[in-house]
């Protein structure tokens, strides 16, 4: 399929308000075929009048708690149907339900893209949709930031808009400076700045992944070799996307970038999420291998929010596991991710493997993860990402 104007989309909710919310989010990333349900009932009557069509449902976005006919019952009527799009399923259970009719799901070889959870986040829903469509010519347009264009953002990063902003990272046992990661930001001619979730997507529109993400790597290592200048090497993480890992010239050209600056492979951490790896396993191994093998630390990002993560960790040489922010914003009221990033951080110090903790907002937050024992700390109650000219080595 190569647009989501052709994708014909169910979503099957019973709030009128959610569904409302997912319909115009679907509308507005570029799906101009959206039907609605309001239980399973009505969601195989919807399937099956439209499999008698010249135009399938394609995707079906379930929710798993509704009336007369629950979302669970309507999967196992849905395989029954000899449906044959893709499913996501919508709701606000916790993981150990989630995780159940995942399985379910997948016995009944039904094509299964993943779990939204309440509230809906747009970026996943983005993602999940370009799956869904295999929609790999041209990437999904996210809602636009209010008042920006897209030739605005386009604008910017022709001309030097995109830079890297910093944010700290501090070691739990004492609180002290621990490095940074390299975030993307794009700066508007007005000193507006536009958050990556609405303009990566811009990165393979025009074709310039790898030329736009090895600015950020570059501007990145200027910072960390004036740093060394001035008597403070400091451990840099950077983001490595997939359009970028799929790159033929990846390796040698990271390589030459570093060599440039003059920055030791030692103080580098690559980043890459569980999403990267699976769209480029062979590749992936490759390079990642080879970075490790040239000094190079390697990072695990998002950590436990796909269904492969462990496999990840069997078959690569990570230094790091990122517990995703997911698990740590409203941890102190949620015993389900208390015990999960107690077990991951567990599970960490047995492979030998760093933590750092994403999404600490709260001092019960750091008073959780530290006593997990948990490495480092990144989030808005330590630092949030700063320019160059805003955050120096302490």
């Amino acid at each position: 399929m190569s647009d989501t104007n052709s994708l014909k989309v169910l979503v099957v909710e019973d709030h009128s308000f959610q569904m409302e919310h997912i319909t115009n989010c679907l509308v507005q990333i570029g799906v101009e075929q959206v039907l609605t349900a309001s239980d399973g009932v009505e969601g195989l009557e919807n399937i099956s009048r439209e499999q008698n069509s010249s135009a399938p449902v394609d995707l079906i976005i379930c929710d798993l708690q509704m009336p007369n006919m629950d979302g669970i019952a309507f999967i196992r009527h849905l395989s029954l149907s000899n449906y044959t799009g893709s499913l996501i399923i919508l709701t606000a259970m916790d993981a150990s339900l989630v995780s159940s009719v995942t399985q379910m799901i997948k016995e009944y070889k039904i094509k299964f893209i993943g779990s939204l959870h309440k509230p809906i986040d747009t970026k996943v829903l983005i993602e999940f949709i370009a799956e869904a469509s295999e929609y790999t010519d041209t990437p999904l347009s996210p809602p636009l930031p209010e008042g920006v264009s897209e030739k605005d953002l386009i604008d910017a990063l022709l001309n030097n808009g995109l830079q890297s902003y910093f944010q700290p990272r501090f070691k739990f046992s004492d609180k002290s400076f621990a490095g940074v990661e390299a975030l993307a930001r794009l700066v508007l001619p007005n000193g507006r700045i536009i958050s990556p979730d609405n303009f990566l997507y811009l990165y393979e529109k025009l074709n310039k992944s790898a030329e736009l993400e090895l600015q950020i790597y570059s501007q990145a290592f200027q910072l960390i070799k004036v740093w060394m200048q001035m008597g403070h090497p400091t451990q840099i993480s950077i983001n490595v996307g997939p359009s970028i890992l799929a790159n033929t010239d990846f390796y040698d050209e990271l390589q030459a970038l570093v060599k440039r600056h003059g920055i030791p492979t030692d103080l580098i951490t690559v980043e890459v999420t569980e999403r990267t790896l699976i769209d480029n396993t062979a590749m992936a191994i490759e390079y990642l291998s080879r970075l490790r093998l040239n000094g190079f630390h390697l990072a695990i990002d998002d950590f436990g929010t796909g269904y492969s993560s462990f496999k990840q960790l069997e078959i690569l040489p990570f230094n790091e596991l990122k517990i995703d922010k997911s698990f740590m914003i409203g941890i102190e009221a949620d015993e389900q991710k208390q015990a999960i990033v107690k077990s991951t951080v567990e599970l960490a110090k047995r492979l030998n493997l760093n933590t750092v903790a994403e999404g600490v907002e709260t001092t019960e937050a750091w008073n959780m993860a530290k006593a997990y024992g948990c490495d480092l700390c990144q989030g808005y109650l330590t630092g949030a990402a700063k320019s160059k000219d805003n955050i120096r080595p302490q």
